[in-house]
């Protein structure tokens, strides 16, 4: 009799957990199925990434949910598409929406077909069932990870909450001891040091096991960093990408699952782990096709309304943005932007970077616009020196997240931002502490 077998019969609770797709579990226990960051077909990040394996059999798992939760917006865990398929399949579903003074998640997941939606506020605990308890943990803007507690287990869902060490540790103080560890380890964004590919694959190992000293879970199971680049300009990227068993070669309490493979979990137990036979083979990997080209002017208009744009939300000052030259590849002409003074045509050869005219577009008149740019990886670098482009993309990032000096401004004055400070405060502790904020593991 197998150890689950021999815990089901003595009626010992257990939690299961089954790796769907991406970022996307299916937490099992007592009766609750507690399903995290479904994404199972198509592209996200305005094409800019695609899955690494199709798994036909996630949203027949998905239906059987009887909880969902998203971590964030970004389109690997909010994925529209994917969402309106399960709310088709399982409308009454209790949803946890995240809702800070930043954002809300209860209107886009009403809207995608789910009728029994719940706001879900930061550093909240909710009993979603007898013995099965939640709490939602808030870092920088937009990201959160879970902390479930259930059949004398913890496991957390660290997600893309990118802590520096002594902010996670803090963190963790506060959980208790974590048995399992779901964490991503891959990078999710354009690379823009110039590192060759090896020197990419030690960074993100170094950053692994840092997590893993902060957290010290008793077992690690990564997720959330299968999918692959679409871009011409990134699909080099792919080749600096970590699989799993480098990183059961760093750590014996990494559990490397397949997607459809079950890990179940019972207190004093050892896991056991449930293979998907025959495992998953790779999908086919195509590129991103641009089919929506932009004008000329329509791109000077875009360029002109994300200057301004910024310019209100930092109240005027430069804040050490420099101007940035971008080639848009299609036109073969550049344009200068200079938030502090205008924008105009200059001589192509100058360019610092280069895209597509519809993903400029995107990027300056889109929402998340910056994010999705960045983390989509649909351009080029041009230029070595890159520190005009990633101070413009921190900005533009905190103008997309609600954390420009307009906006914290804003939500001091109407006293919302207290809390949204204080929930931070290990992680502002510890930014303020080594003065250093970077742009970096935004996924």
């Amino acid at each position: 009799m197998s150890q689950v077998a021999a815990a089901a019969s003595s009626g010992q609770k257990q939690v299961s957990l089954k790796l769907l797709n991406h970022a996307s579990f299916l937490l099992s226990t007592g009766g609750v199925s507690l399903l995290f960051d479904p994404w199972y077909e198509g592209a996200c990040f305005r094409g800019g990434w695609g899955l690494s394996y199709d798994n036909p059999d996630a949203y027949a798992d998905a239906a059987g949910a009887t909880h969902l939760w998203i971590s964030h917006f970004h389109g690997d865990h909010l994925h529209l598409p994917t969402l309106r398929k399960i709310a088709q399949k399982n409308p009454s579903i209790r949803v946890l929406a995240n809702v800070s003074a930043n954002f809300e998640m209860k209107t886009p997941l009403t809207a995608a077909g789910f009728q029994n939606v719940a706001a879900f506020s930061e550093r909240q605990t909710i009993e979603i069932s007898s013995g099965v308890r939640v709490t939602r943990y808030p870092c920088t803007g937009i990201d959160n990870m879970l902390a479930v507690n259930a059949a004398g287990l913890t496991v957390l869902n660290l997600n893309d909450c990118n802590l520096p060490k002594e902010a996670l540790s803090r963190l963790v103080k506060k959980m208790g001891s974590v048995d399992v560890l779901l964490v991503n380890f891959n990078h999710a964004y354009k690379l823009m040091d110039g590192l060759s590919d090896e020197a990419v694959k030690d960074m993100l190992k170094k950053r692994f096991l840092a997590i893993l000293e902060a957290v010290r879970p008793r077992f690690v199971i990564p997720f959330a960093s299968m999918h692959y680049y679409r871009a011409t300009q990134s699909a080099d990227q792919n080749r600096s990408m970590l699989d799993l068993r480098d990183l059961t070669a760093l750590d014996p309490r990494v559990m490397a699952l397949g997607f459809g493979d079950t890990a179940c979990f019972a207190s004093g137990q050892n896991p056991v782990v449930i293979r998907k036979t025959p495992p998953l083979a790779l999908a086919a990997r195509d590129e991103k096709i641009h089919d929506k080209p932009a004008s000329w002017e329509e791109i000077l208009s875009a360029a002109e309304k994300f200057r301004r744009r910024l310019r209100k939300n930092f109240l005027g000052l430069k804040f050490g943005l420099s101007p940035l030259v971008i080639r848009v590849s299609d036109l073969g002409r550049a344009v200068l932007l200079d938030i502090s003074k205008r924008v105009c045509e200059v001589p192509a050869e100058d360019a610092q970077i280069e895209a597509h005219s519809q993903s400029i577009m995107e990027w300056m008149a889109g929402p998340y616009g910056t994010d999705a740019f960045f983390v989509g990886a649909d351009f080029a670098v041009l230029d070595p020196d890159t520190r005009a482009l990633k101070r413009l993309l921190l900005a533009g990032d905190f103008a997309d997240n609600g954390l420009s000096p307009r906006h914290l401004l804003g939500m001091v004055l109407t006293l919302r931002g207290i809390p949204f400070l204080w929930f931070r405060r290990e992680e502002i502790f510890s930014i303020l502490k080594n003065r250093r904020l970077t742009l970096g593991y935004r996924t």
